[in-house]
């Protein structure tokens, strides 16, 4: 794995080549000493460009067979591409273990009832992640209230159209549990810990009130005789993308 400079001339990348093919001969020699053989079906090359470098072509000889740059290789059982994404390792993780689970991805507004009826027909469980977030004071409490918690009743209330059993998994941040009013130290708390909060942010008043009647929806009964399975999270933040 090479990180090379994009003012490297194509001479300069051909002398890589041959150091590196030079280098992997003597490997290759050590190893016939020892009567070891140097597995060319597993010799993979990848390169790695630096910040201001394209991509080359790069090949290298080894044991007159020539070994061309890929776009990914394997390494102790985690595969790398040559941008350093991780993508191609994501893919192969997720094919193993895929099953017969089919998921659905639903963007839009969680307060239009038609999109939940769809996005909930069929699904034995589902995953609210949708939110209003403001934790500075500028959008008004109805706006905040109409998304984080309105939202969340309509969703609980798409039961009509979903399958005997449903689950709900709802996520929310720390800010639902809100600073400990005496600051006592929690010592191996759980979830039926007493706890003591002062909430002031609106926001996070809305999500508290959207966590609880999450948790009160448990076990309630659809049109269909189905009933309701509901669960929340309080991850801790959550940075990026995924």
């Amino acid at each position: 794995m090479l990180p090379l400079r994009s003012s490297l001339m194509q001479g300069t990348f051909d002398k890589v080549a041959n150091r590196i093919s030079a280098c992997l001969a003597d490997i290759s020699l050590w190893m016939t000493d020892h009567h070891l053989k140097l597995n060319l079906g597993k010799t993979e090359l990848l390169f790695l460009p630096g910040k201001d470098c394209l991509f080359h072509d790069l090949a290298i000889t080894v044991d007159n067979s020539v070994v061309s740059s890929s776009q990914s290789a394997k390494s102790l059982g985690v595969t790398l591409d040559n941008t350093l994404s991780f993508s191609a390792n994501t893919k192969a993780s997720l094919e193993e273990v895929r099953g017969d689970t089919v998921v659905s991805v639903f963007e839009g507004d969680i307060r239009d009832s038609e999109l939940l009826r769809r996005a909930c027909k069929g699904a034995s469980l589902v995953f609210h992640t949708a939110s209003l977030i403001d934790v500075t004071g500028k959008l008004d409490y109805s706006e905040l209230h109409g998304v984080n918690v309105k939202g969340t009743q309509l969703l609980l209330a798409s039961g009509d159209v979903r399958p005997e059993e449903c689950g709900v998994l709802h996520l929310h941040q720390v800010e639902v549990a809100g600073p400990k009013t005496n600051r006592d130290p929690i010592i191996n708390g759980d979830k039926n810990t007493p706890y003591t909060c002062s909430i002031k942010i609106p926001y996070c008043r809305t999500k508290k009130e959207a966590e609880r009647v999450t948790l009160q929806a448990q076990g309630e009964v659809f049109q269909n005789g189905g009933w309701l399975a509901t669960c929340t999270l309080r991850p801790m933040y959550i940075y990026g993308g995924g």
